[in-house]
């Protein structure tokens, strides 16, 4: 839930947090070619990440199993740079350009941390084909709520708040369910 919630949110208002169009009663803090060009450098560069960490998950043995570690430090990373994003320094277009691309990767690199070992915790955990149709199905319920809540209550948490508002519950979201999926999956989770 959280963390559709979160990604949600961010889809919907990194572009417009930045590249406001002309009729909107907000600063444009950068060309939307430049928004875009970040996003797009991004994401190329954040496919690299996924493979990385999977595979350092994959192998690492811990007390708490291989996911759990990611999953307990990945998270309030994410959360914090899902804030970092909406906070942009006051500076000049080449600062706030870097200052989002260092952002957006970090982001990428800490929700893929959090992210990528928690999804892979459903076929460690579930051992049948009916406990896996199980939690995707609940799975599914939770990430429509999920982004309902990103979709809608970011506009009217934007509009009553501001930004920095919204993306402090968003992120705050996501923390409380990842951290609540995890626990309750922490005893299957720390035997693989």
């Amino acid at each position: 839930l959280g963390g559709e919630a979160l990604s949600k949110s961010r889809a919907l208002w990194l572009v417009y947090f930045y590249a406001p169009p002309a009729d909107a009663d907000r600063e444009r803090l950068l060309p939307s070619l430049l928004v875009g060009v970040v996003l797009f450098v991004g994401q190329l560069v954040g496919a690299l990440d996924d493979v990385l960490i999977g595979y350092w998950s994959d192998r690492t043995r811990s007390r708490l199993g291989r996911r759990l570690p990611f999953i307990l430090a990945g998270t309030p990373l994410m959360a914090v740079t899902a804030v970092l994003l909406f906070t942009p320094p006051a500076a000049g277009t080449a600062l706030t350009v870097a200052y989002l691309f260092v952002v957006v990767e970090l982001y990428a690199i800490f929700s893929t941390v959090s992210g990528g070992p928690y999804e892979a915790l459903l076929p460690e955990i579930a051992r049948s084909t009916r406990e896996r149709i199980g939690l995707v199905g609940l799975k599914v319920y939770f990430g429509v709520a999920g982004a309902a809540l990103g979709l809608v209550g970011s506009g009217l948490l934007v509009d009553r708040f501001g930004f920095r508002a919204m993306a402090i519950v968003m992120a705050s979201l996501a923390l409380v369910f990842r951290y609540l999926g995890a626990a309750g999956v922490w005893r299957q989770a720390q035997r693989l």
